[in-house]
């Protein structure tokens, strides 16, 4: 005969299964989501330390950057695995997100169980979390990572520090190594979001109910906290000098005191609305002007559960501890020190929902006690498939950013936020004026934001509106001179004018802003190379390669600049280690035939291997460039096949005046004439005849 236990435990890991499917069954479609354009790019999808896996060098990045205006190196570690394990398959990194919500949802059942005996209620807690609608955003966005990975380490602190503070005459080293665990979990989940700084409060509460550590005196467990609460001001402190610097901490010139203040009961009460009806849901709601009568209710409401909570709190202590729970957790991101332009997040609710779930589940169970097990168990299964189909559809916006924004839009009044990401879309899309349309309503609804201003910039500067596009990036970099993809944008604006020196200013200014970004070395190296400043582009160049090695275009670049430098061995090994990153490289291989076969110095040149390089040069680009045909018959002419090198001459000559290049003709001229001579092409000076 089965015993209860044996029943009990079967239950449990039913309930545990349950769980997991029902997350499958929901979130299984994102395996076919792809990025989305906000902030994936800066997470994952466009991110160089991300894109080139776990490596050591990457790994010391993550704990010393503050990229993205924060400090979670942890969660830098786990998109750098993803891309290890996965590649930039985004399925994958979707999947990583399921699983860890999957594993937070089970864990939360069987810590609520061993902590309150209560196996039903705690599963119902268990499935609001798992498949609430307003925790879609922590676990379909990508980039909301944190929010799923930091939650884990939540969890598991908390068990840790219940297995520590459970009833025992003395503390033992068994219950001081789950104390130290503990702490060292909380520490780990800190580093993967620094949200999770109330942990000490939620651990006081968790003594009052439901480990009813109510005899021991309140100094001494917060004595207990202290070396918790020290890793939480440790955080805090560090937190707000890093999204300080990252310029993402509004000042109260942007966002005055009132509003903001306002805004924090509003956000209160709309956080609890929209979890008991969640209607409305979106990844951005814009900051508003609350009228008083709306500041004046939420106040009203907070203050009146506030006070049941606390005139119940001991014939209901779930109820002061859901509440204060909520309350707490959730005041990191409720406003005080405003980060970004929103009024509120989903993806805030990821923890602090947790409190009102407990709050309505237990309170569910008080009122159906009278009623019997079997109202209770249907109301509870009405709920979760109510809450199965509503995540559902809310996951679904998330298979792209055009179909998540636009949802914004609809949902939403004066979303500028929306309407910059779809303008963001449209122009990867190629739909110059349907994404200037989107970002143009974008600015009228809030002038003074950069990154809009930047967006109309970069599109009016690639469509050869170059005083639009100056007009428009000179006010994004007035509005924030931290953005340096404004100043990259507008320094190229400046090149189109002609003004070199000021474009070079902007460049170095983005260099200075992001001094870890290759990109931004690549790109200022490139523009003095095109400027004929070799020899200034060399410490850009060098640095651009030696912050993303793996990436054959500095490497390239770096050749140019060293060969043009008289400085031909260096420009080969350059030349080489792009073609070995990027075996496709045309250029690089027309480049390197050429000094093989033109140098002036005889102990540089290979005639056979320029042939072999220059002609599979011409065949990547199926013959249809002159200059690299040119290349090909000067290598065949130090290899001393001057009837070949004749008849490529003449196709390099028919193919340039056929695309009416008079000056490569000309060029490509005189050397058919040094090869009907029998003479092969020498370079007099550093590349001053190559194409």
């Amino acid at each position: 005969m089965q015993t209860d236990e044996w029943k009990s435990n079967r239950r449990s890991w039913l309930i545990c299964l349950g769980l997991a499917l029902a997350v499958l069954v929901v979130y299984g479609p994102l395996l076919h989501a792809g990025f989305i354009t906000y902030d994936d790019p800066d997470y994952v999808s466009l991110n160089p330390h991300v894109q080139g896996g776990l490596t050591w060098a990457d790994f010391t990045w993550a704990l010393t950057t503050d990229h993205a205006s924060n400090w979670h190196p942890l969660t830098w570690l786990s998109h750098m695995l993803d891309v290890s394990i996965y590649g930039m398959n985004p399925g994958g990194h979707h999947m990583t997100n399921v699983a860890l919500h999957m594993a937070n949802s089970i864990l939360l059942f069987l810590l609520l169980q061993s902590l309150t005996k209560s196996k039903w209620p705690s599963a119902m807690v268990a499935a609001l979390f798992a498949l609430h609608p307003l925790h879609v955003e922590s676990v379909a966005w990508i980039a909301e990572r944190k929010d799923v990975l930091s939650a884990l380490f939540w969890i598991l602190a908390i068990w840790a520090y219940a297995a520590y503070a459970r009833p025992a005459t003395k503390r033992g080293l068994r219950e001081k190594g789950f104390y130290a665990l503990s702490m060292v979990l909380f520490a780990l989940g800190l580093t993967a979001k620094p949200m999770l700084v109330t942990l000490p409060f939620i651990l006081l509460l968790l003594d009052y109910w439901p480990l009813q550590r109510r005899q021991t005196p309140l100094a001494a467990l917060l004595v207990e906290k202290t070396p918790f609460f020290l890793l939480s001001i440790a955080s805090c402190v560090v937190t707000f000098l890093v999204q300080r610097h990252g310029g993402t901490v509004l000042s109260l010139a942007v966002m005055p005191a009132g509003p903001r203040l306002a805004n924090v009961p509003v956000a209160y009460f709309r956080y609890v609305a929209k979890t008991l009806w969640p209607a409305n849901l979106t990844v951005s709601y814009p900051m508003r002007l609350w009228p008083v009568w709306c500041v004046g209710g939420s106040i009203l409401f907070l203050l009146a559960l506030s006070g049941l909570a606390f005139w119940q709190r001991r014939a209901q202590p779930w109820l002061a501890v859901g509440w204060l729970w909520f309350l707490a957790s959730l005041a990191p991101v409720i406003g005080f020190v405003q980060v970004g332009m929103q009024s509120m997040a989903d993806r805030y609710t990821y923890i602090p929902g947790i409190g009102l779930f407990i709050i309505i589940v237990w309170a569910a169970r008080m009122g159906c006690n009278r009623l019997g097990r079997g109202v209770s168990g249907t109301l509870g299964v009405c709920a979760v498939v109510v809450c199965l189909f509503l995540t559902a559809r809310q996951a679904a916006y998330w298979q792209d950013s055009r179909a998540l924004f636009t949802h914004a839009v609809e949902k939403t009044k004066n979303n500028f936020v929306a309407y910059d990401m779809l303008g963001d879309c449209e122009e990867i899309a190629g739909h110059t004026n349907v994404a200037l349309a989107y970002l143009q309503t974008a600015a009228r609804i809030q002038p003074d934001f950069a990154t809009i201003r930047n967006r109309l910039g970069h599109i009016y500067l690639g469509v050869g509106e170059i005083d639009q596009a100056l007009a428009q990036l000179q006010i994004a970099v007035s509005l924030d001179p931290k953005l340096a993809d404004a100043h990259y944008n507008l320094g190229h604006a400046l090149l189109a004018k002609g003004r070199l020196g000021e474009a070079l200013d902007q460049f170095q200014i983005q260099v200075n802003l992001v001094p870890d970004d290759f990109k931004a070395e690549d790109n200022m190296g490139a523009v003095l190379l095109q400027n004929g400043l070799a020899e200034d582009s060399i410490p850009f160049l060098q640095k651009a390669v030696a912050l993303n090695s793996t990436n054959d275009t500095p490497h390239y670049l770096l050749g140019n600049a060293f060969y043009r430098t008289h400085r031909a061995a260096d420009a080969i090994r350059q030349y080489e280690e792009s073609i070995r990153l990027n075996p496709g490289q045309i250029q690089a291989r027309n480049d390197l035939a050429w000094i093989l076969a033109c140098a002036p110095d005889p102990a540089i040149r290979n005639g056979a291997r320029a042939v072999k390089l220059a002609a599979r040069a011409s065949q990547l680009d199926h013959g249809l460039n002159p200059a690299i045909l040119g290349t090909l018959a000067a290598s065949q002419a130090e290899a001393g096949d001057f009837s070949a090198a004749i008849a490529t001459e003449q196709r390099a000559c028919q193919t340039a005046a056929a695309q009416t290049n008079a000056i490569l003709s000309n060029i490509l001229k005189q050397r058919l004439q040094s090869y009907q001579a029998g003479s092969p092409w020498r370079d007099a000076a550093p590349n001053p005849g190559k194409p």
